[in-house]
């Protein structure tokens, strides 16, 4: 029998028809084959399952099909890897009648979108909080002390009380709502319905860095109209795996897209497990006008082409890009500069073919890089200096896999989620904390438990730190993601807070740190170029 025969005939064994020319490509890659009866098996199993009931199987089809499963393992794991921009995150509402996020499509002004998205803050980290087992929600006629063991340590339940009902009763009363001012400058608490003066002269706060815009948990009672706090906390976070199990088909990534559940999601976790040769490098501030930065990152690349194997399957460069501001004075940076910069770094990733073809780069601006309008999500760069890092690489390879990233933005690698921030927060919170901070604990540590149980990268007033409201959801932690990498100009970190890990880069313009991340592990190595080697 011929080998086009035993082809039709397989087709037919398995309730499939099968094109002239289709057959005939089957045939063609069949001859190229060592096995040609084990590699026709392979194929009808593959084109079985992507195949429609009752449409002749084509061409494509075919080709399709061979194209899948010609892939290498590199092929695999770059397509795997897939970058999130802020623009491109869908704008999930949560319903409070049904307790499910929906899409929201409708386009607001921007005032809109600053009541919503300061609205959906609370919301998001009410209805966490209201899953845990230690809180409920009060129910009028019935918040008052006596429904609590008089030795809160006990305590099954901490009840909540909306602030426009805390003088319905007295005594002790735990409220949460945005730590806040009024126009007479008195400080408040705020929900959404209600806000009230508090006093906060004898408040013990824990650890952490609130405030004025965060998402508190107050203790106290009422008294002559003002709520004196006895004690003030961040929110309860919950792990993203509860988060998930409560809303099993959101996907909090891809706009219009459900999560994968079931075989689907069981096939994506074992491969995740299995790549243990993946890895990540990441760095940040990487000054290109500075000569000896430029000479450490060509020793990186180096490293990284012909040291570590496999490759790198992502290799991410946050800014700032430069180490003298972009602008066009004296002393800065001139638009022609920095284009002239870009060529050289694509030209130096091009250099290395074994990258250029195997790995993924992703740029991602710092604050003071081109395009930025002083807010946050901040944008990609700009396509008039993009081209300039590109067009060296793409002359190596045209297929080669190039990302300008929004700041912050989002890596899925399978079913896991990376966050990649450039932005000194810790600065900003520690500088504009409300109470005296545990000089106990590090400054790090009670950045991460923050931005854990304020779940969202940003939690802080709009006059310190500006936001674009209609994207304010793509700054949200929620559910919490595996890691969050964070670009700070201080020395490097990691800490653990429900299951989400807060790492933080480094400078490698400072001391020439960076980290390399092993996705499938969860486990990052903090690294750095030895110096002065002569």
């Amino acid at each position: 029998m011929s080998l086009r025969s035993r082809i039709q005939r397989a087709f037919r064994l398995r309730g499939l028809t099968v094109r002239p020319d289709a057959a005939l490509a089957i045939e063609n890659v069949l001859n190229h084959e060592d096995d040609a009866l084990a590699s026709l098996k392979m194929l009808l199993e593959s084109i079985k399952k992507k195949a429609k009931v009752g449409v002749p199987v084509d061409r494509e089809l075919v080709a399709e099909v061979v194209a899948d499963l010609s892939k290498d393992d590199s092929d695999v794991v770059l397509e795997s890897i897939t970058v999130y921009n802020a623009k491109v995150m869908p704008r999930l509402k949560f319903n409070q009648s049904s307790n499910q996020f929906f899409e929201n499509t409708k386009s607001k002004s921007i005032s809109e979108a600053r009541y919503f998205a300061v609205r959906e803050r609370l919301i998001v980290i009410k209805q966490r909080l209201l899953r845990n087992h230690s809180y409920k929600k009060a129910v009028m006629g019935n918040i008052d002390d006596t429904m609590r063991p008089e030795d809160d340590n006990q305590a099954n339940f901490f009840e909540l009380t909306e602030i426009d009902s805390l003088s319905a009763k007295a005594g002790k009363k735990y409220t949460l709502g945005y730590l806040s001012r009024n126009e007479n400058g008195e400080i408040i608490i705020e929900d959404l319905d209600g806000k009230v003066r508090v006093d906060l002269s004898n408040a013990r706060f824990a650890d952490g860095l609130p405030t004025f815009g965060s998402v508190l948990l107050f203790e106290g009672r009422m008294r002559d109209g003002v709520f004196h706090v006895k004690s003030v906390q961040g929110p309860v976070p919950e792990e993203r795996e509860k988060s998930l199990f409560a809303h099993p088909h959101v996907d909090f990534l891809r706009r219009g897209r459900t999560r994968p559940t079931g075989n689907e999601l069981n096939d994506l976790v074992m491969h995740e497990k299995g790549s243990t040769d993946t890895s990540f490098v990441i760095l940040s501030d990487v000054y290109l006008d500075n000569a000896k930065v430029r000479s450490d990152l060509g020793r990186v690349l180096e490293t990284c082409a012909t040291l570590i194997s496999p490759v790198p399957a992502l290799f991410v460069i946050m800014g700032n890009l430069t180490e003298q501001p972009f602008g066009e004075l004296e002393g800065q940076v001139s638009s022609s500069q920095f284009k002239e910069y870009l060529r050289e770094l694509g030209q130096m990733f091009a250099r290395h073919k074994n990258l250029v073809q195997n790995s993924q780069l992703v740029i991602i601006p710092g604050p003071n890089d081109p395009g930025s309008a002083g807010l946050l999500p901040q944008p990609p760069l700009p396509k008039v200096f993009a081209r300039h890092l590109t067009e060296p690489i793409l002359g190596v390879s045209s297929e080669a896999k190039i990302t300008f990233g929004s700041n912050p933005c989002r890596v899925q690698f399978y079913t896991q989620e990376i966050v990649l921030f450039r932005q000194d927060i810790s600065n900003k919170l520690h500088r504009h904390c409300v109470t005296m901070v545990n000089e106990k604990t590090k400054v790090s540590e009670h950045l991460t438990r923050t931005l854990v149980e304020q779940a969202h990268l940003s939690p802080i007033s709009q006059s310190v730190r500006p936001i674009d409201w209609t994207l304010d959801s793509s700054l949200r932690l929620y559910p919490l993601p595996n890691v969050v990498f964070l670009g700070e100009g201080c020395n490097q970190y990691s800490h653990t807070h429900a299951g989400c890990k807060v790492a933080n880069i480094g400078s490698f313009a400072l001391d020439s740190s960076f980290v390399i991340y092993r996705p499938a592990l969860v486990q990052e190595e903090f690294s750095s170029l030895p110096q002065d080697e002569s």
